[in-house]
């Protein structure tokens, strides 16, 4: 309850969003269908925001919780190695066939992308993985600097983590994790206390790598490498935009229901004939309205208002968190939205903890 309180702002905000999708169910133009999508939405938004802040955490439970995230990241690592060997999912061998249903068989098919394999490890969307990726790799950093303990083996599963989103060849994850670099970069020349000839050397090593990554984006190799489509544009969420504007245009205040709005927009995703949006913003206005996404971006605002404020421990999950949310704008596949809401959680249990344990002020 305390974590709640010292984070009244963002809490109410949550309600408020819950509270308005709530009311678009019962706009809803398929009231069934909405309701329980809503339900499950409820369901994980409480276990993944509510639950997460109101665990208590002890000073001692800080290194616990980080080697829970280092163990758990070695394991996908090694799941991911063994897809990559057997080139099919390494969970097939533990399962019948015959007592899946057909949703369950199509979870397990191979993802592809340009002739070759998309891994999921143990996630049953490609994509899900690597938001999962995004959002662990600030969450390693984090917790390093808290456990100063063997640093190769977090240094080896972060560059690892990193590695294997070029096989989930996701566009969104690997930009953000360019994006993540890029911060590192700033982090490591302009507020970490090392050698300036060391700085000069990484400078070099960093300018040289540049010009490589440039060159290779000016090549076909990345388009190929994304499934014939070029890196920072997307005619299929284009078209989402142009085909959404007469449609929100008309129901602007209360959406077509929660939940509903893919199948009212019925744009399939790189061609498929499944109703799907590839942004969480417009998926919003689409279900629930234009006060429901306010909503929303004010909870986002206050959230990065926080990155002016914080100047110690939880930097790194402040600004994977912003850029997680900035990830939301070319993603709203269902499965990434408890990470979004556990991601905020932590992040602000943390901050609290913290600012207790070693009496740091954010401000």
């Amino acid at each position: 309850m305390r974590s709640l309180k010292a984070n009244k702002a963002i809490t109410y905000l949550i309600i408020c969003f819950l509270f308005l999708n709530l009311i678009a169910v019962y706009n809803s133009l398929d009231f069934e269908t909405s309701l329980k999508r809503y339900i499950n939405f409820l369901l994980y938004v409480i276990s993944s925001y509510f639950v997460v802040l109101s665990i208590p955490l002890q000073k001692n439970h800080l290194k616990k919780i980080g080697f829970t995230f280092l163990f758990s990241s070695i394991i996908l690592i090694a799941i991911s190695i063994l897809e990559i060997i057997n080139k099919e999912n390494v969970f097939t061998y533990f399962l019948h066939n015959t007592n899946l249903t057909e949703y369950q068989e199509a979870d397990l098919l191979s993802k592809m992308r340009s002739d070759t394999r998309r891994i999921q490890a143990s996630f049953a969307n490609p994509l899900t993985y690597g938001q999962f990726i995004i959002m662990i790799i600030p969450i390693l950093l984090f917790f390093r600097k808290i456990i100063s303990k063997k640093k190769w083996i977090w240094y080896v599963t972060i560059l690892s983590l990193g590695a294997l989103t070029f096989m989930i060849k996701s566009r969104a994850a690997t930009l953000i994790l360019f994006l993540i670099i890029l911060y590192g970069l700033y982090y490591f020349f302009f507020i970490t206390k090392i050698k300036f000839s060391s700085k000069i050397l990484v400078f070099l090593l960093c300018f040289l790598l540049g010009l490589v990554v440039f060159d290779l984006i000016n090549h076909s190799i990345v388009a190929d490498f994304f499934g014939g489509e070029s890196l920072m544009s997307d005619d299929n969420r284009l078209q989402q935009f142009i085909l959404a504007g007469p449609l929100i245009s008309e129901n602007i205040w209360s959406g077509y229901g929660f939940g509903m709005g893919a199948e009212v927009l019925d744009y399939g995703s790189l061609g498929r004939a499944n109703g799907t949006i590839d942004n969480y913003f417009l998926t919003i206005i689409l279900d629930s309205g234009i006060l429901t996404l306010i909503t929303f971006i004010i909870l986002c605002i206050t959230i990065f208002s926080k990155y002016f404020k914080i100047k110690k421990h939880n930097k790194f999950l402040l600004v994977g968190l912003i850029f997680f949310i900035v990830n939301l704008l070319s993603l709203s596949v269902t499965e990434i939205h408890p990470i979004f809401y556990f991601f905020l959680a932590l992040l602000l249990k943390l901050d609290h903890k913290l600012k207790i344990y070693y009496g740091y002020n954010p401000s």
